[in-house]
């Protein structure tokens, strides 16, 4: 049994990481820019980056636990078997 099926996740690594095509929805025509993030004010509370080893640290965390179900599945299952061949 296999409750969890971990993966390894990577960065996105580009040429413009910060480049965006935009398009004026009047007329259709297409502008390419680049985006940064200078004008967002003062920041009132920094959050998780979303970076390859942050997920990977939260898969690392989820599959030890699974296994530690999976382990306490096989666990309830064989003491219910001992149980039903008593009651038998």
């Amino acid at each position: 049994m296999n409750l969890f099926q971990d993966k390894q996740w990577i960065d996105t690594e580009v040429q413009y990481p910060g480049r965006r095509e935009l398009t004026d929805i009047q007329t259709g025509e297409k502008k390419r820019v680049d985006v940064r993030r200078a004008a967002e004010g003062i920041v009132t509370q920094e959050g998780i980056p979303c970076y390859s080893e942050t997920f990977n640290d939260l898969e690392y965390r989820i599959k030890r636990y699974a296994y530690e179900m999976e382990d306490i599945m096989q666990k309830c299952s064989r003491l219910l078997n001992d149980i039903n061949r008593k009651v038998v």
